[in-house]
């Protein structure tokens, strides 16, 4: 017997989420819980901006992978500015590499020339490796979730793929050695083909791990505000590749513009995965609940239903044919009708003791054959003996016909005792009841 959650393609793991979720408390070892609480469980209940952690959330913080990543904001941030600190650093020595020649040599304007890049795109490279390598330890500590049931944290598999297909593209300008193979081959000839072929496949790229990284970030705030503003530049990004706004500029502030546009996405990507990591260790490892969104655009472009042939050939006859409405209606009717409440039979009345005779006392002989045992008296349980008042005394008078002593029922048969009994109860009946009318 197996319980089928989807997303948990094995039983084991079927089993473990499943007994995981019906766990109320989690133990953890005393060493991992008070280091947790020594390092940053204060840091971690001061977030303003993600909120407490519910009652019962899993952190997995004792991990040894769970140690990276600090619970300290402060330490974070401080991290990220230094990663913008050395990202400026870059493009300010690329300005000054034109005058570099004479101030500093010509291998400082060969090595920091926007131009090439040599300085600005290895580092472009390098924050996003690191970002998804944090992709990666997101994915494993999101694996790690009891009630994760859908297998959502697949999907950071999925993104940690294509980080790492734009991180090889960006290191060995592999888009552009692709988009020079496509227009050798087919020559497409459309509006911008050269950058429309390398472009489309990267904005739908994008746009899948955008919409998955909004949904599993709705529970931080922060990473999710640096992921739209990583999601701004590189619509920036696209817009000056496509030249839609064409920008008056030299060229040198132009190439200024666009490698400071992508070193700034990639630095609010590693942010925003930097802080979401730490979000998953120190607050709680569980997917972000599914809201339904405001505008469903499928519901609003839905047609209508058709309605099913027997029915419209069913509305034609009767259209057709008004008598069969009528009959149609009447059937309806009888359909829509409630059964009928079965009677509850009459509770059995009790005998008073003084009007049944006591029969002689009978020795009890063992029974020997079959026949015996099936001509066996069965004696009825004693009854309590019911007060009964004057007028029900004289009314109440057993019928004369129908014996009463074991002795007369002797030789009957089962089915004669019973009808004689049942008699016998219905005339006491009746007779209560003209006692009472009386």
């Amino acid at each position: 017997m197996s319980t089928g959650f989807a997303g948990s393609r094995c039983q084991d793991e079927r089993r473990r989420r499943r007994l995981a979720g019906e766990a109320d408390d989690y133990d953890f070892d005393d060493e991992s819980s008070s280091s947790r609480d020594d390092d940053g469980s204060r840091d971690v209940d001061s977030i303003g901006d993600e909120g407490e952690m519910p009652p019962g959330d899993v952190r997995v913080s004792h991990f040894p992978l769970g140690r990276l990543i600090s619970p300290k904001l402060w330490k974070l941030w401080a991290l990220g500015v230094l990663g913008l600190l050395v990202g400026g650093n870059l493009l300010l020595a690329g300005t000054t590499s034109t005058v570099g020649d004479t101030q500093f040599g010509p291998g400082f304007a060969h090595l920091f020339d926007l131009a090439a890049g040599r300085a600005v795109k290895p580092f472009a490279t390098l924050l996003l490796l690191v970002s998804t390598q944090l992709a990666w330890f997101i994915w494993w500590v999101r694996s790690q979730s009891p009630r994760d049931f859908d297998g959502r944290f697949r999907q950071w598999g999925w993104c940690v793929a294509i980080g790492m297909g734009a991180t090889l593209a960006i290191a060995a300008d592999l888009h552009l050695a692709w988009a020079k193979t496509a227009m050798w081959l087919w020559e497409p000839e459309f509006w911008h083909a050269e950058v429309a072929v390398w472009l489309l496949p990267i904005c739908l790229a994008a746009a899948w791990v955008l919409r998955t990284l909004h949904r599993e970030m709705r529970d931080c705030r922060s990473s999710l505000s640096m992921l739209w503003m990583a999601t701004a530049c590189g619509v920036c990004i696209a817009v000056l590749q496509l030249n839609v706004v064409t920008i008056s500029l030299p060229s040198d502030e132009n190439r200024l513009m666009s490698w400071g546009l992508e070193l700034s996405a990639c630095w609010l990507l590693f942010m925003s995965l930097l802080l979401h990591a730490r979000h998953v260790v120190h607050v709680t490892p569980d997917p972000a609940q599914i809201r339904p969104p405001m505008f469903r655009l499928t519901s609003m472009l839905r047609l209508p239903k058709m309605p099913k042939r027997k029915k419209q050939a069913k509305a034609a006859t009767v259209a057709d044919n008004p008598a069969d409405e009528s009959i149609a209606a009447v059937t309806a009717e009888e359909k829509t009708k409630k059964p009928a409440k079965r009677k509850q039979k009459p509770a059995p009345v009790k005998v008073a003791a003084e009007d049944v005779p006591t029969p002689p006392p009978v020795e009890e002989e063992l029974p020997t054959t079959d026949e015996a045992v099936a001509d066996e008296v069965f004696e009825e349980p004693p009854t309590e003996p019911e007060t009964l008042s004057a007028d029900d005394e004289e009314n109440a008078e057993a019928p004369a016909s129908i014996p009463t002593d074991v002795q007369s029922m002797k030789g009957l048969t089962k089915r004669e005792r019973r009808r004689l009994r049942k008699q016998q109860k219905e005339a006491e009946r009746a007779a209560k009841s003209q006692g009472r009318a009386a």
